[in-house]
């Protein structure tokens, strides 16, 4: 697994459960100050800075 790993292989290994997820987008809609959030056990994501940098929001 890369050093850095996608969300969608973290939910596919079960590192990030889809609750996970759905929590740190809520809590990033309530507050969206940018900078890293931990969203699971040992997972930190900027949601600030991925979400331009995915080749999706284009």
């Amino acid at each position: 697994m890369a050093d850095h790993p996608r969300l969608g292989e973290l939910l596919c290994t079960n590192r990030l459960a889809n609750d996970d997820l759905e929590a740190a987008v809520s809590a990033y809609l309530a507050d969206p100050t940018p900078g890293p959030r931990e969203i699971a056990q040992n997972v930190t994501l900027d949601i600030a800075a991925a979400v331009p940098a995915s080749s999706y929001a284009r």
